[in-house]
C-alpha cells in the first residue's frame, strides 16, 4: 500500500516500514514539526532528503504530475491545520474533491455530512451555517471536522491523519477517533495512518504496535 525505505528529512529518520492493506498504523513523531513533515512526505507534498516513498507500488516522487493526481484520488489527507481554499465556502471545499473524482454525488455528500455532524451533536442550523461560512471564519475544531468529512468522502484506500485530535475538545476528539476507526473498518483494503507527536492521544486505537520516527526509538513496539 505505502512503504518508506530509508527515508530521512531534517526532522526525522531514517525510517523504513511497510503499511499493508487492512491495518491501522500509528506513527509517533519526536516533535510537532516532525509529525507535519512526515505527513507531507507521505502525501507527496515535500520531497525527503533521501530515501524512497512508494504508494500503491509507485515511487511517489518519480511519477509525472498526471500520475501523481491519479494516485492521490485514492488518498485521504487530514493535515494538522489548513488545507482549505480560503476564497471558497466550506461546502465547496468539502464537495470539490469527491465530485471531481466522481466518488459521490451532491445528494450523497449532503447525507454523509449531515450524518457526521449529527453524530457530533451539532444542530442542523449550525451545520448549515458552518457549510456556508468561509473556512477561516470557522472555529479550529469545526474546520478540522469538515476536513475529515472531505477526506472520508473521497472513499480512499489510504487515510493519513496528522494530529487527529489536536484542537478538539475531549468529547469530540473521542468521537472523531471512533469515526476514523468506523471508516477504516468499512474496507478490508484500507490503510489508516495516524501520525502524532503525542502517543497518548492514540491510546484507544488498536494496532499491532507503533512506528517511531525518532532515530533513538526506531523499532515497532508491541
Amino acid at each position: 500500500m505505502i512503504s518508506f525505505s530509508n527515508v530521512r528529512t531534517e526532522w526525522f529518520g531514517p525510517v523504513t516500514f511497510d503499511a499493508v492493506a487492512g491495518a491501522p498504523v500509528k506513527i509517533v513523531a519526536p516533535s510537532r514539526d516532525a509529525s507535519d513533515a512526515f505527513v507531507r512526505v507521505a502525501a507527496g507534498l515535500a520531497r525527503p532528503d533521501s530515501g524512497q516513498v512508494k504508494l500503491l507500488g509507485e515511487d511517489i516522487y518519480a511519477v509525472t504530475e498526471e500520475e501523481y493526481v491519479h494516485l492521490m484520488k485514492d488518498v485521504g489527507l487530514v493535515t494538522q491545520s489548513g488545507g482549505m481554499i480560503s476564497n471558497l465556502q466550506t461546502y465547496e471545499n468539502v464537495a470539490l474533491p469527491a465530485l471531481y473524482h466522481g466518488k459521490k454525488t451532491i445528494e450523497e455528500l449532503e447525507t454523509f455530512t449531515s450524518h457526521v455532524l449529527a453524530g457530533l451533536g451539532i444542530p442542523m442550523d449550525l451545520g448549515e451555517t458552518m457549510m456556508r461560512t468561509r473556512p477561516h471564519l470557522l472555529k479550529p475544531y469545526q474546520e478540522k471536522i469538515l476536513r475529515i468529512i472531505r477526506a472520508h468522502a473521497m472513499e480512499p484506500v489510504l487515510m493519513i491523519y496528522g494530529e487527529l485530535t489536536d484542537q478538539l475538545p475531549d468529547d469530540i476528539g473521542k468521537y472523531v477517533i471512533q469515526l476514523a476507526m468506523e471508516f477504516h473498518r468499512q474496507s478490508k483494503e484500507r490503510v489508516s495512518m495516524f501520525v502524532t507527536c503525542d502517543e497518548s492521544t492514540l491510546k484507544s486505537i488498536p494496532t499491532a504496535g507503533a512506528i517511531f520516527l525518532d532515530a533513538s526509538r526506531q523499532e515497532t513496539r508491541e
